[in-house]
């Protein structure tokens, strides 16, 4: 097992860097991977940058030039479900974009049945095991995650994104989901809740994005000793 771990940026991955064994730094298309070890499992870990494209080129780079074979997106995102709070952590049962008409992906390539991408199910009820048995700052909740484009701002676009049964928005997880589902790579995402996608997003998101990935980072930990026990 070779696990790639994708945060957009320093302040919502960073920390894991530091606690790669062995670490090797390699540069591809403009990206730097940190390869090595971290709690006993084999990761490859990338700061990939914000948006839909950046997080397909890290991921498709992971796939092809590491061989990985698991793949976990973690970093903040909006808020969505009135029930969470900053510090809540989302695992992602099932992805969508947004800002993607249904037949852009239904009707073209790559047909996909519905806007809706898994993740594995596995790697997600690692996650809610381990969820149950350790104490987090945030509570951890699963369910949908959605990307696009556009940093959220604007209460009227919460509540159509909110309407879609979305418990979070970010924009990276569509792409990485969708790269995943055509390589037939097993993924999850696990994100923590910055800010809640309204008119004070912006300033909440810069105030508080790098505490509260610190909770995402833990449950990602976690979740790699999870793996090692399940699959060996």
């Amino acid at each position: 097992m070779k696990v790639g771990i994708i945060g957009p940026s320093d302040e919502e991955i960073s920390v894991l860097i530091g606690r790669i064994r062995t670490l090797v730094v390699t540069e591809r298309a403009s990206l730097k991977f940190y390869s090595g070890l971290l709690e006993n499992t084999e990761v490859v870990l990338v700061i990939c940058g914000v948006g839909k494209v950046n997080a397909c080129i890290a991921t498709q780079v992971l796939i092809d030039q590491f061989a990985v074979t698991h793949i976990i997106l973690t970093g903040a995102a909006g808020g969505l479900d009135e029930r969470l709070n900053c510090g809540d952590i989302i695992v992602s049962a099932q992805v969508a974009h947004h800002d993607l008409p249904a037949e852009i992906l239904t009707e073209y390539h790559p047909w996909m049945k519905s806007i809706y991408m898994e993740a594995d199910k596995a790697m997600v009820n690692a996650c809610i095991r381990v969820a149950d048995s350790a104490e987090f700052a945030g509570k951890v909740y699963k369910g949908i995650i959605v990307s696009g484009e556009t940093f959220i701002s604007c209460a009227d676009k919460h509540k159509e994104l909110a309407a879609l049964g979305a418990m979070c928005v970010d924009m990276e997880s569509a792409s990485v989901a969708q790269t995943c589902y055509v390589n037939r790579i097993p993924f999850v995402v696990i994100r923590s809740i910055s800010d809640h996608a309204d008119e004070d997003s912006v300033e909440a998101f810069e105030s508080n994005v790098e505490t509260v990935s610190l909770n995402s980072l833990a449950l990602v930990e976690c979740l790699l000793v999870g793996l090692q026990s399940s699959l060996h």
